[in-house]
């Protein structure tokens, strides 16, 4: 269950059954996990946007190697923090960051079903413990 928001919607098309239905075969916390992660995924969004009307260079592909364009994206996000930190304006409106509650998965991820079940099980109990944020439960019901 590491997907998008979209989960819903996929399961009744696949079931032909009622988003309410749906809503009460998904565990609680499935949906809070679900929900996070929609959140993270706008979050990206929302910064790619910002990004790609200051660097007009992502309005189009990049034509060139992976290596050249892992450099290109790398220097266009530290250069957009960069202005960020100068800069009294806040273009973020409805999305709250809480640096304490972001913790690094690297070293989690392996090549195996095991592994990847396992990072997501972290994940749920992360999101409904330690990282458990006071609008979460608001937000599934």
């Amino acid at each position: 269950y590491l997907v998008s928001g979209h989960t819903f919607v996929d399961i009744h098309l696949a079931y032909q059954t009622g988003l309410t239905t749906v809503r009460k075969i998904v565990t609680e916390v499935c949906q809070i996990i679900i929900e996070r992660l929609t959140r993270a995924r706008r979050y990206i969004e929302c910064t790619f946007g910002i990004m790609a009307n200051k660097f007009r260079i992502l309005h189009r592909p990049l034509n060139v190697g992976k290596d050249k364009a892992i450099c290109f994206l790398k220097t266009i996000c530290i250069l957009h923090n960069f202005i960020r930190s100068r800069s009294h304006i806040n273009d973020f409106h409805d999305i709250v960051i809480i640096p304490d509650h972001i913790r690094s998965v690297r070293g989690l991820i392996g090549n195996t079903h095991t592994d990847s079940y396992t990072l997501r099980d972290n994940f749920a109990d992360y999101f409904v413990a330690d990282g458990q944020l006071s609008w979460q439960d608001r937000s599934i019901y």
